[in-house]
């Protein structure tokens, strides 16, 4: 089963993590952090995967999303 995301937050304009949870192990979220690699529209990021920050719930366990996107204002 895929893990699905739940949660993120961008530490910086250079990295955010994502929380993710696999659906079998609801109580073993994990975090993945991803490096921002680009704007690809004004004011839409796109991230590239990185490193896993916390335990997996089990050894083959997907790492998420190898890319992410969304869109924020990061001067709010």
């Amino acid at each position: 089963m895929k893990a699905i995301p739940q949660a993120s937050r961008c530490l910086s304009l250079r990295l955010c993590e994502v929380t993710y949870a696999d659906p079998l192990f609801p109580r073993s979220p994990y975090r993945v952090r991803y490096a921002i690699a680009g704007q690809q529209v004004k004011g839409c990021w796109l991230g590239l995967q990185g490193r896993t920050i916390d335990p997996m719930p089990y050894a083959d366990a997907g790492r998420g999303r190898t890319f992410v996107a969304g869109c924020v204002s990061w001067l709010g």
